[in-house]
């Protein structure tokens, strides 16, 4: 299901190099399998690619466009490199980044406060654990939280809209490509996968390592965000 909603999403995109229109887990369980669990399209696609942003001080920023993107909180963690210390079916290292992020950008109730996320998922099971780390639903609840159709794009709270790195996944350019497509939604210039409703407060997120080993996560808000301006 979470594959199936992402390639869907990612289809819409320009920018993403696999999608599929109208997936459906069907599809997902009907492609190859690249090593049991895990389905071909449950897997992120060898991408090539780059992304680049411009980061200034409030003051540049209001000289070099009269719609700039607010930083407004930002964490990082990282979890033991051995495997074996760690649950896998948990991410401690997204907890704490996120954490730091919400603390900075003055988020106590995410799953209420944030109006979508995006998220490098590698692999479809990433994704509702992901969730949990988030605080988007309570731990355990990450597969109740997706079936429920709260991450979709009419959802109440949609996750990857772009298709994510199930999309495309330029490997050191992912989570900052997160960044770029949280920033084009806020500013409304997402194109064919625009939000349908409007949108003040994103969170970007990017991972690196063994089995989503560091992570770290960024909360943006619009050009004219309802709440304070970082």
């Amino acid at each position: 299901g979470v594959a199936a909603k992402n390639l869907d999403n990612a289809s819409r995109n320009p920018r993403a190099l696999r999608g599929m229109p109208g997936a459906t887990a069907g599809d997902v369980l009907s492609s190859r399998m690249l090593y049991s669990p895990i389905h071909e399209l449950e897997a992120f696609p060898f991408t090539d690619g780059c992304c680049a942003l411009l980061l200034a001080c409030e003051e540049k920023a209001l000289q070099l466009t009269d719609r700039p993107v607010w930083l407004a909180g930002m964490g990082c963690s990282s979890d033991s490199y051995f495997l074996g210390d760690r649950d896998l079916a948990a991410c401690q290292s997204l907890e704490e980044a996120a954490a730091a992020a919400y603390r900075a950008a003055g988020i106590t109730d995410p799953a209420k406060e944030l109006d979508f996320c995006e998220l490098t998922e590698r692999f479809a099971h990433e994704e509702p654990i992901f969730y949990e780390a988030l605080g988007l639903c309570p731990k355990g609840k990450g597969g109740e939280f997706f079936a429920g159709g709260s991450t979709a794009m009419e959802g109440s709270l949609p996750v990857n809209p772009s298709g994510g790195a199930l999309g495309a996944d330029a490997v050191c350019a992912t989570g900052l490509a997160r960044v770029a497509e949280a920033a084009l939604q806020l500013r409304g210039e997402a194109g064919e996968h625009q939000l349908p409703g409007p949108a003040d407060t994103a969170l970007a997120h990017g991972q690196d390592g063994l089995c989503a080993q560091q992570n770290i996560v960024f909360i943006l808000r619009s050009p004219e965000p309802e709440g304070v301006r970082a």
